[in-house]
């Protein structure tokens, strides 16, 4: 959730939240800078995304991470409709 430092963007009288996951989350855009080797770049952040999603830890894995962050969501924002988008196939 980004906000301005010291505020929080969700409040009880918030009434939608959207939220998306990309590839930028497991710092794909990065890859994209001429800088980067291309190859070891991608080769590490697709490395990086399959411990995360392959990581069946109850506590670490995916699908807790984003449970305790939807609950968050819910916590700050009780009265919102949470809505998860997804990019198209």
């Amino acid at each position: 959730m980004s906000a301005r430092r010291g505020q929080h963007p969700l409040r009880r009288e918030t009434r939608l939240v959207t939220l998306s996951f990309g590839g930028n989350d497991v710092g794909f855009a990065g890859c994209l800078h001429p800088d980067h080797g291309k190859d070891t770049c991608w080769d590490h952040r697709l490395t990086a995304a399959d411990k995360v999603i392959g990581d069946q830890t109850p506590k670490t894995s995916l699908q807790a991470r984003l449970a305790n962050l939807y609950q968050a969501v819910r916590d700050a924002a009780p009265n919102a409709h949470i809505v998860v988008l997804t990019y198209p196939a």
